[in-house]
């Protein structure tokens, strides 16, 4: 991000000029209107849509990751259409990896193309042709997030998922002491996964991997 401008507000503003703050009291800044998309992804077919959304958009962004809701009632509150029923806001993907994203984002106009964009244009082509979500669907609930997490973290199998997001919680020179999970009986700091930890402790600090964690020990198997 640019020093001063940790959002990049004035630009999404710009880019999408029916979407209006809205005034707030909280740390949020609230973003209400019509979001317009026209592109197309993966050789599908271009698409001009506009959906009615809400954003709230934390002000330490990307610090803490926005929501979406939309207002229409176009896009059904269910699992099915990654729609999260509790609240109703859409899920976009794995918070980690929307950390991820947001982390590396220019800004949040960026972070918004990466995963609000290609969202409303698949549920857009899911009306109109039938097909299902072109960018390819994790499972639900836990099973989906450990999936997603395996491939992030680079690792083997969701057992050491856990582990990982445990030792990526710690102070570097404790986890280091710990054995690693790659599961081949050598502590972290002697592994050759530990240069895979190093470059994750680059995109976010402890703090990430620890709310990941605890969120991920309150899901049901």
């Amino acid at each position: 991000m640019k020093s001063g401008e940790p959002i990049g507000l004035d630009r999404f503003l710009s880019l999408y000029p029916r979407m209006r703050v809205q005034p707030s009291r909280s740390n949020l800044i609230c973003l209400e209107g019509q979001f317009e998309i026209r592109t197309s992804f993966k050789n599908g077919p271009n698409i001009e849509d506009s959906y009615r959304l809400s954003i709230r958009l934390p002000q330490a962004f990307p610090r803490e990751l926005p929501q979406f809701f939309e207002l229409g009632g176009r896009i059904p509150r269910d699992p099915d259409h990654h729609v999260v029923p509790k609240d109703g806001s859409l899920c976009l993907g794995s918070p980690l990896r929307l950390y991820f994203i947001a982390k590396s984002a220019n800004d949040f106009t960026d972070f918004v193309q990466q995963t609000l964009v290609p969202y409303l244009y698949a549920i857009s082509q899911f009306e109109k042709t039938g097909k299902s979500f072109p960018f390819g669907e994790l499972k639900h609930g836990k099973a989906g997030l450990l999936e997603d997490y395996v491939e992030l973290l680079q690792l083997r199998s969701p057992q050491q998922v856990g582990c990982t997001l445990s030792l990526l919680a710690m102070k570097k020179r404790l986890a280091n002491k710990k054995p690693c999970p790659c599961d081949c009986g050598s502590r972290l700091g002697v592994c050759p996964y530990n240069k895979t930890v190093r470059q994750l402790r680059k995109r976010h600090g402890r703090a990430v991997f620890k709310r990941e964690l605890s969120y991920l020990r309150t899901l049901a198997d």
